[in-house]
């Protein structure tokens, strides 16, 4: 509890998209990250229960879809959580993929948001597959502050070639592969 409380202090100043002068990242920010009002569904995804609290997470994941309407959700490796659901009920037409190995990413529509966990992969099994999604592609890094490797793989992802703008949630890290917009990386009291 004193983690978190650590946390949301060291990263008040980047609360609520102060600071930000892009447009397109300000409403980002404002009106998907810290979206604080209840949206129709939360309501009826609060009977799953939580994992580890990660109720923020969750409605983050629904969010996501509900704003960028992407045609596949993947994740590697499975998440056993509620995640699921409220990627279902943020976005009726996504299809949710399940991948056993990284590398069969190519094999799916995209758009799509591909959820990882920084703890679980290594630079070099998942920047070979940066070139094949495309412009209108998510990445969700989990556990981006676990331990020093967490962090020293999500500096990697934000300096790849094929990445755009990025979002440093803290326990949740976004990466966007639109090279048309400026390179920058936020940090955002999550």
């Amino acid at each position: 509890m004193l983690k978190k409380i650590y946390v949301w202090l060291t990263r008040s100043p980047h609360s609520r998209g102060f600071g930000v002068q892009s447009p397109s990242a300000y409403r980002f920010i404002r009106y998907v990250i810290n979206e604080h009002y209840p949206y129709y569904a939360y309501k009826d995804l609060s009977s799953l229960g939580y994992a580890d609290g990660k109720k923020h997470l969750f409605e983050l994941y629904f969010r996501l879809v509900n704003d960028l309407r992407p045609d596949s959700w993947i994740e590697y490796p499975e998440f056993n959580d509620h995640s699921k659901e409220y990627v279902a009920a943020g976005c009726k037409k996504v299809n949710i993929v399940t991948l056993e190995d990284i590398k069969k990413l190519s094999l799916f529509p995209m758009p799509s948001i591909i959820r990882v966990s920084a703890k679980d992969l290594s630079a070099e099994q998942i920047i070979p597959c940066f070139s094949q999604v495309n412009t209108h592609s998510l990445l969700v890094v989990e556990d981006i502050h676990f331990n020093n490797h967490c962090r020293q793989l999500w500096q990697k992802l934000q300096e790849d070639q094929h990445t755009g703008i990025s979002y440093d949630l803290y326990y949740v890290g976004l990466l966007f592969f639109d090279r048309s917009l400026y390179k920058q990386h936020y940090i955002v009291n999550f």
